[in-house]
């Protein structure tokens, strides 16, 4: 809904509504329209007032520093209540710090036996890893990875897949207080890209894309996440559609997701009258790609390509986005493409989900 003098847009979840309004008056025009409270609505109604908790989010608002902060630790204390009721170690990082920690998760493979079937009889998988996909879309993205991988053994999973999961919710418990901030002095990433991030983003209150594949399996892994704020609004990390013949075609597969959901908000944000100044960035890490989407044409190793893969292309032809490249280990989807990054060492594998919590979730 909109006025002359701003806008309403009403969420629902079954019964609750969340409204965010810029118009007092057209919320009150709404709330006595469909509020049986007076006698002439359709709905009975309670108006709560500002808004501290919905659908299990936690939500606080720093006026003076303008900032929304959206945080799940409670709702993690419950998952562990549930399912980690006793003492146990909490980790640093979803997976195993070890030499081969990574190779262990991505080598996970489901129940084949009647004996492997039969040892998760009483063991709720789906519910954990229903419980960690809903932390993982809300609020927590350096968990999304996992639990895309873990999710692809819901109709049978091992022992194996069951620990897995126990240990990313280990690592969700060690750093509950993580939580996304939105709003406050606009900060932008500092690492390298070419050309430079330019003002484009900050006319745009901070409106910036990465987006990663990986490459080398029968079925690459793609992820991507956009920045506006200062933290992270969406994020996707999943296999790819398509069996990638190279590492261009996995990267500008995973570079359409990207381009649909920057679509989508510079739709939104027009809607809601802020309009997006220039074509947003997006950020990759393969020079192959960037030479394609930002020239016309096919080759040898590109003209078998479906056609749905042009769109980013169409794209930045449209000045709707505009790719920037920046050094792999400068690649913040980098962590929706694998479980650790290739050089496993404890302290740097640390630091590297510390940054990227700090990073996507504005954590000062």
């Amino acid at each position: 809904m909109s006025s002359d003098k701003g806008w309403l847009i009403i969420g629902v979840w079954v019964d609750d509504l969340l409204c965010v309004h810029t118009d007092r008056e057209l919320y009150d025009k709404f709330y006595r329209a469909y509020s049986k409270n007076d006698g002439s609505g359709r709905l009975m109604t309670k108006d709560l007032g500002p808004v501290k908790r919905y659908t299990g989010i936690d939500i606080t608002r720093d006026r003076p520093a303008g900032t929304i902060t959206l945080s799940q630790e409670s709702y993690i204390e419950r998952v562990v209540a549930k399912y980690l009721p006793g003492p146990t170690r909490l980790r640093a990082s979803p997976v195993e710090l070890s030499a081969d920690g990574a190779a262990k998760f991505l080598a996970l493979k489901g129940a084949e036996t009647e004996a492997e079937h039969a040892a998760m009889a009483d063991k709720d998988y789906l519910g954990l890893v229903g419980c960690l996909a809903y932390l993982a879309n809300t609020s927590r993205p350096d968990i999304v990875f996992h639990t895309s991988y873990l999710g692809q053994y819901m109709s049978k999973p091992s022992v194996a897949c069951y620990n897995a999961a126990l240990d990313v919710l280990s690592y969700c418990h060690k750093t509950k207080k993580a939580a996304i901030t939105y709003g406050g002095r606009l900060r932008l990433s500092t690492e390298p890209t070419e050309p430079p991030l330019g003002h484009e983003v900050l006319e745009s209150n901070g409106l910036v894309a990465y987006s990663d594949a990986s490459y080398g399996s029968v079925k690459s892994h793609g992820g991507h996440m956009i920045m506006y704020g200062n933290a992270a609004v969406a994020w996707t990390s999943r296999r790819l559609k398509v069996i990638a013949l190279s590492s261009a075609e996995a990267e500008i597969c995973a570079g359409v997701g990207a381009s649909k959901d920057i679509i989508f908000l510079r739709q939104l944000l027009r809607e809601i009258g802020l309009p997006c100044k220039g074509p947003t960035p997006l950020v990759i890490d393969n020079e192959a790609m960037y030479e394609n989407v930002r020239n016309p044409g096919v080759s040898g190793r590109t003209r078998h390509f479906e056609l749905w893969l042009q769109f980013c292309r169409a794209q930045v032809q449209r000045g709707n986005v505009k790719v920037h490249l920046t050094p792999s280990e400068s690649e913040y989807a980098d962590l929706f493409t694998k479980p650790l990054p290739k050089e496993d060492v404890k302290a740097r594998t640390t630091n590297l989900y510390k940054m990227f919590r700090d990073f996507t979730m504005n954590i000062v």
